[in-house]
């Protein structure tokens, strides 16, 4: 997998609690970057490597949006990937309460926006806008 330009997981969460992931790959690496949510200092952005794999993450108001991807997976293209996911996040936010994630069920919402992504950038991982 290591040498394919793959985004590998896309999460979205707060704190210790993921409010939506997504991944058509199956393995330790889920505990990994969900253990980063705790780790993620308020309003800071940070690129971790690990055994070939890169951990792309921006917090924002408490919010974390990370992505794990390949190595050689474009790490502009990764930055676009967030700055998308923020922005359907906040999309869907619109005149709700953050509390009603969860509660309503927009988790499900969510994730079906996160699958949406990752089908898309995994098909366009040279993206140029």
């Amino acid at each position: 997998m290591a040498d394919k330009k793959n985004l590998i997981y896309i999460l979205i969460g707060t704190g210790e609690k993921p409010l939506a992931s997504y991944s058509h790959f199956t393995g330790e690496f889920i505990e990994t970057c969900v253990s980063y949510l705790s780790k993620a200092k308020p309003n800071t952005s940070s690129e971790i490597n690990i055994d070939g794999y890169c951990i792309y993450y921006n917090n924002e108001n408490n919010i974390t949006y990370l992505l794990m991807t390949s190595e050689s997976f474009p790490k502009e293209t990764a930055m676009r990937c967030i700055k998308s996911l923020k922005n359907e996040f906040n999309h869907i936010l619109i005149g709700r309460n953050f509390d009603s994630i969860i509660e309503y069920g927009l988790s499900e919402e969510l994730k079906e926006k996160l699958i949406m992504k990752f089908e898309y950038y995994n098909e366009h991982p040279e993206v140029s806008n």
